[in-house]
């Protein structure tokens, strides 16, 4: 029994390493496989090697401090310095602009030239074609006003702002509405209807005041079966110098007339008064006084009588 153990153990040790090689090629394969795939990045790697994205770079311009820019005429990017500005940077010329608006230019430095050739001058602008402000034409004018540099002022309406207005007065008012200037021009029309002048500037002959002061008594007349007149009122400080008496065409059978102011008598007609007879009196008003007149009868009188106290060329 004992000279059988080692052939025994021996082949224990022939299968252990029958199993240690089969690993062995496992893993050398999955190994080789490996290296196969590190080969093909590696050959992808080199090929991408100067390119950004798909686009291909000029490895021959790299210096220091540059930047990538498209070089269109290469159809690649290249390396280039770009002056004046942090980062580094190139020319305007190459640097890309997108076209947009009405700028077409694909570079900056033509797209700056483009809009010069279309934007207005400052110093003196010249616009062509229609332009509009908020949708509406731009007018042309010479008028002062608008082209001439004025100051700015308020808005409160002055003589300067209206100007001169020239009123007319030939034409009488027929309406309350009218602008400023047909209102004045309806108050001298009526200035000089009321002045009898030939114009609506021109003072009257005499004023208001003078007028009241010298107007007549009027007419006082006595209803047909009444004995007296209304009260009316005289003019002050005044002297009449004539009544008349009208009975209207017919003849009174007796007739005495009396002239009161303030309920006092001021004057008494001679006996018996005719139709249409002229009285020469003296009548001294002093203040505003009210005055009456009374006729003895109306006997024979049906259309009533009228009374005229006046002042005679005065």
């Amino acid at each position: 029994m004992a000279t059988e153990t080692p052939n025994i153990k021996l082949k224990l040790i022939e299968d252990t390493d029958l199993v240690n090689q089969d690993l062995i090629n496992a893993n050398s394969l999955r190994l080789e496989n490996e290296l196969t795939t590190v080969r093909t990045n590696i050959a992808t790697l080199n090929d991408n090697v100067g390119k950004v994205g798909s686009k291909k770079v000029d490895e021959a311009s790299r210096v220091n401090g540059a930047s990538l820019v498209w070089d269109t005429a290469l159809d690649q990017y290249k390396h280039t310095v770009i002056t004046g500005g942090g980062g580094g940077a190139s020319s305007a010329a190459d640097v890309s602009n997108t076209p947009a608006g009405n700028i077409s230019s694909e570079n900056v430095q033509d797209a700056i030239y483009e809009l010069d050739t279309k934007k207005a001058s400052v110093d003196s602008p010249s616009l062509t074609g229609t332009p509009t402000i908020n949708g509406k034409a731009i007018v042309a004018t010479d008028d002062s006003r608008l082209t001439d540099e004025r100051v700015p002022v308020d808005d409160s309406v002055t003589d300067a702002k209206i100007g001169n207005r020239t009123a007319a007065d030939a034409t009488p008012p027929t309406s309350l509405t009218s602008t400023l200037l047909g209102h004045l021009t309806n108050i001298y029309s009526m200035f000089k209807l009321i002045t009898g002048k030939s114009t609506g500037i021109l003072p009257p002959s005499a004023s208001l005041e003078t007028l009241w002061t010298q107007a007549d008594i009027g007419t006082l007349f006595i209803s047909a079966g009444s004995t007296f007149s209304p009260i009316t009122r005289a003019g002050r400080n005044k002297t009449y110098n004539k009544i008349f008496v009208d009975c209207h065409g017919e003849t009174p059978t007796s007739l005495v007339l009396t002239i009161y102011h303030d309920g006092a008598l001021l004057y008494t007609s001679p006996a018996i008064i005719q139709d249409e007879t002229s009285l020469n009196v003296a009548l001294s008003i002093t203040g505003e006084q009210k005055v009456q007149a009374f006729v003895s009868n109306t006997t024979g009188l049906t259309k009533g009588i009228s009374v005229s106290i006046m002042q005679v060329n005065r």
